[in-house]
């Protein structure tokens, strides 16, 4: 909901630096914390960054061909959630080595060095902004639109389960390897595995359904038919 205005204002090289401080500031300030309550604003600051993520689905699938781009946004999600593995792992090693809270200073560090080469060299296409001045005066009602179709409440059914079942195992896989007393970067590797997982998956998909698209007469279905077996799988 807040993406899109926050991008036609910011533009796209805005929307990220908004979001990559709204990420690194708090990671900063968390070890500092004096409680529950700042520790929790903190965190819905943080949450704000989330902001970027259909910005940069729209930047890829902009520079991409049609035919390619449930592989190459599929190489983006699981590079996404992938990286939480990676953030892990580096994480349970730091803390072993140093202490928790450098585990903090680390992956802001982690998040800072990559963005800045991001934002030197990821470049907008030409036609998003051309796109935007031609349809901004179109879709007055676009939210209800989009809301009165069937298919946008299927996605979110969709969304909603397959998002949950992602959180809920980041958040408790690592509680279930602390009942075994596992050091923190063993409990690192082992989110390093689900994360792994993901990335195959993210990857797998993407394939079929740039496969599904070029097999079937209407691509949405096509592409559709594929995002509804992540709830069944997942079900499984």
């Amino acid at each position: 909901l807040v993406s899109g205005p926050v991008y036609k204002k910011l533009g796209l090289r805005g929307t990220f630096v908004f979001s990559i401080l709204t990420m690194i500031i708090p990671q900063i300030l968390m070890p500092f914390a004096l409680g529950k309550i700042s520790l929790i604003l903190l965190k819905i600051i943080q949450g704000l960054c989330s902001v970027s993520f259909p910005v940069f689905l729209i930047t890829i699938m902009s520079w991409t061909k049609k035919e390619n781009t449930g592989t190459t946004t599929a190489v983006f999600n699981g590079l996404f959630y992938g990286g939480a593995g990676v953030g892990a792992t580096l994480a349970g090693v730091t803390i072993v080595i140093f202490n928790w809270q450098a585990s903090f200073f680390v992956l802001a560090l982690l998040l800072f060095f990559p963005g800045i080469i991001w934002f030197l060299t990821v470049r907008e296409n030409p036609l998003i902004a051309q796109a935007e001045e031609t349809s901004s005066h179109k879709n007055e009602n676009l939210m209800k639109e989009i809301a009165g179709k069937g298919n946008t409440w299927l996605l979110i059914l969709s969304f909603l389960s397959t998002i949950w079942i992602v959180q809920v195992l980041s958040v408790d896989l690592p509680l279930y390897a602390k009942e075994f007393n596992y050091s923190p970067d063993k409990v690192g590797f082992i989110m390093s595995s689900l994360s792994i997982g993901i990335f195959v998956a993210c990857l797998v998909s993407g394939r079929f359904s740039d496969y599904a698209v070029k097999k079937s007469k209407d691509p949405a279905k096509g592409r559709l038919l594929i995002f509804s077996l992540g709830p069944l799988l997942t079900i499984l």
